[in-house]
């Protein structure tokens, strides 16, 4: 389901109104979305999200507006670990002759004691209560085939200690910048050289500060056509790192390799696959720390009904410090008029945390997802799932969940 978010501010319906009027047509793209969850203890609401956004396009310019709210209770027999969160993301994208200029800010609000639980730097508990991130892109394409892409964001994260004996809040700054070269070569390889700085600092915690840096070289080719109408994509970069982990160690030089290739069967059906390994290169030694592969496959049939059917699969495996396998089968079959039932098995076999000890464990589920769908047209959509699982964690525990939700995409409005 998508989730992006409700148009919250009438300045900037206003903005994007003015910006249509000052030049050649454009439109004006609109949505909202809004799903429920249960507890998996009972019927009650345990998660709600609203979310809508605009989209307008007017000749040069493309300016997006995403809002999310999200609420939920404590979730019984499942806490929440933020209760209630306003998010709010708004993007400007001006592009002339070979110039791009992207200004943005993204605003996070949770009023109260309803923001994520964390642990600060010298053990202190707090409530996050907001962030605002305002944000700039540079980009220009120059001749030879080379292009120059460079980003900056300032954040600002309040939290309030539950430590009734520290006075006000606490306040983390982050800077961010990153600046990239990229050259696409007539063979169709694209290389990139890539510098990125990172510092977060703050006063109100013995001066508190950390720095990150790092310098990358990456390489990407496709998509490139193969025999039997295959596609295959390819990619590596290296990075060199500067500055420590959570642990307080030194992060190490990372190597990252990446394929995927794409296999179109019958029409309207395909297969995927994709391949990606990770290496840490410390002083003394080059280390495979992290692979994961996956393949997925997508079948449509009755494609001549309102709402085609389908029918996907997808396998995946991940090996880091530690092991998780996962098999995910699902189809969506129409039955009449927009009317479509749908039906989702998920197996899953991999580490966790149980709450009743401090330890880490395994973890196998099964998870079954029957559901309806109803497309009451192209514009407007209802689903409703229920979620059954069965878990192996120690003992045997089941449980279920309602969910329903609504997609909701108003005529494109011509400017």
């Amino acid at each position: 389901m998508r989730r992006t978010g409700p148009v919250s501010s009438g300045a900037t319906i206003a903005l994007l109104i003015l910006l249509s009027s000052t030049g050649s047509a454009g439109y004006l793209q609109p949505w909202l979305d809004a799903t429920i969850e249960t507890d998996s203890a009972g019927l009650e609401p345990a998660r709600r999200e609203i979310s809508a956004g605009a989209l307008l396009s007017h000749g040069d310019w493309l300016v997006t507006l995403t809002d999310t709210y999200l609420a939920s209770d404590s979730g019984g027999a499942v806490p929440r670990s933020i209760l209630a969160e306003n998010d709010l993301i708004a993007t400007v994208r001006y592009s002339h002759g070979p110039f791009v200029l992207g200004p943005g800010v993204r605003l996070r609000t949770e009023p109260g004691e309803t923001g994520l639980f964390s642990i600060l730097p010298d053990a202190i508990q707090a409530i996050r209560v907001g962030s605002s991130t305002p944000s700039l892109r540079l980009g220009v394409m120059l001749p030879w085939r080379l292009g120059v892409d460079v980003y900056g964001q300032y954040t600002t994260r309040s939290y309030d200690p539950l430590d009734p004996s520290r006075d006000g809040s606490v306040r983390y700054i982050d800077q961010l910048a990153r600046a990239a070269v990229s050259w696409r070569s007539p063979a169709g390889l694209d290389l990139t050289v890539g510098g990125t700085y990172r510092r977060s600092h703050s006063d109100d915690l013995q001066d508190y500060e950390s720095t990150f840096s790092s310098m990358e070289l990456a390489v990407s080719a496709g998509p490139g056509s193969l025999p039997s109408t295959t596609q295959l994509m390819a990619g590596a970069s290296f990075s060199l790192n500067d500055g420590v982990d959570h642990s307080g160690g030194d992060l190490p030089n990372r190597l990252v390799g990446h394929v995927r290739a794409v296999q179109a069967l019958l029409p309207g059906s395909s297969i995927s696959m994709d391949v990606k390994l990770i290496a840490d290169q410390d002083p003394d030694e080059i280390r495979l720390v992290g692979t994961s592969a996956s393949a997925r496959l997508s079948a449509q049939f009755l494609r001549t009904a309102s709402v085609p059917s389908l029918l996907w699969a997808r396998a995946l495996l991940t090996s880091t410090r530690f092991q998780a396998r996962r098999l995910e089968i699902g189809t969506r079959v129409h039955l009449f008029r927009g009317l479509c039932g749908s039906l989702g098995m998920d197996l899953r076999d991999g580490p966790t945390v149980s709450p009743s000890s401090s330890g880490s464990g395994s973890r196998r589920r099964v998870i079954l997802q029957p559901g309806i769908e109803f497309f009451w047209s192209d514009r407007l959509s209802f689903w409703f799932q229920l979620e059954r699982e069965r878990t192996e964690l120690g003992e045997i525990e089941e449980w279920s969940r309602f969910s329903a939700g609504l997609e909701f995409a108003p005529p494109v409005i011509l400017l």
